[in-house]
């Protein structure tokens, strides 16, 4: 043991302080005549701090809140960063609550919640719904491959014909992927609705005028890559002839990255955006991607499109729901 101490001062110097210390055999079991070694665990009198790990900067930083009176909001704060909402946002809405709310309600979990899935829901636009009558309605189903643009488009017909009581038809122009006009044939059936196929814009032309005597036709279109120039325009071109009162949705995935999001809005929006559905829902715990591409596009949310059975899983769109899911 006196060996042991002399090297550990000799190593750490004379202030080193022992923390345990414990025999252990370095030979053979059978080897009886050997004397077992000290091990010692110490450390330097005044141990050097480790350097705290590197913080990523956020764009807009929430400011700290103060132990004694916004433990509450921190916890929300937390959640809402942990739900990818746009960290200027969440400073905002934070900020916000932290000047609305007397340190009583701060104190408040249910207060707290109340509040910020109040001012969540606030800040959003809902609407863009189909027409329960009127003139017709044409919309278009836009957004990136695998948004989940057909089974969104089946949805929505079913519910503009059997729960808004429309005369429906349905046409497609998704005739690049393989599958997907009989995946479109298959919800026209179960759905007892028309079905056009349109390769061109003459035949898109003809399908919407041989349904002239329909309340709403919904367009389902094909996948298109973004950063494909030439495949955008060949998109473009065959939409160029839809009547100026097209409404037209962009589908989002719930499960894809803001920015690709973000980038695909963008590309569309020379054909004129008018709301946002919401798709694959179910597929995802996390919501504030989409909460953000709201706010970032300010495009109204139109439906939440939650589960592929078809007709059901389509529900007009909730800023209440959004937020609470948030939260």
């Amino acid at each position: 043991m006196p060996e042991a101490l002399a090297k550990v001062q000799a190593d750490l110097g004379l202030d080193a302080l022992v923390l345990a210390s414990h025999k252990v055999m370095d030979s053979p079991v059978w080897q009886v005549w050997r004397e077992p070694e000290v091990e010692v665990l110490a450390m330097p009198a005044h141990a050097p701090t480790a350097p705290a790990p590197e913080k990523v900067s956020a764009p807009a930083p929430v400011p700290e809140a103060k132990a004694d009176e916004c433990e509450t909001l921190t916890q929300f704060r937390d959640r809402l960063l942990a739900q990818e909402v746009e960290p200027k946002w969440v400073a905002q809405i934070i900020n916000d609550a932290r000047q609305s709310l007397g340190p009583r309600l701060l104190a408040q979990y249910a207060s707290v919640r109340d509040y910020l899935a109040r001012d969540l829901a606030q800040r959003l636009q809902v609407g863009a719904y189909l027409p329960r009558k009127g003139v017709q309605q044409v919309v278009t189903l836009l957004g990136m491959a695998g948004a989940g643009k057909t089974v969104a488009a089946a949805k929505l017909a079913a519910y503009a014909h059997y729960t808004l009581g429309r005369r429906v038809a349905l046409i497609s122009l998704d005739t690049f992927r393989v599958g997907a006009l009989d995946q479109m044939q298959t919800y026209a059936n179960i759905l007892r609705l028309p079905l056009a196929i349109a390769y061109t814009p003459t035949d898109l032309n003809a399908s919407l005028a041989s349904h002239s005597d329909k309340d709403v036709i919904v367009i389902d279109t094909p996948s298109r890559n973004l950063r494909q120039a030439a495949e955008m325009t060949e998109l473009m071109a065959l939409l160029t002839n839809l009547p100026a009162a097209c409404a037209n949705y962009f589908v989002a995935d719930a499960t894809a990255k803001l920015s690709d999001l973000t980038r695909a809005v963008e590309a569309f929006k020379v054909l004129g955006l008018h709301g946002l559905i919401f798709s694959k829902l179910d597929e995802t715990d996390t919501f504030g991607a989409l909460y953000s591409l709201a706010r970032r596009t300010a495009l109204p949310l139109s439906y939440f499109s939650n589960g592929r059975r078809v007709p059901d899983d389509m529900a007009p769109a909730s800023a209440e729901s959004l937020a609470e899911w948030m939260l």
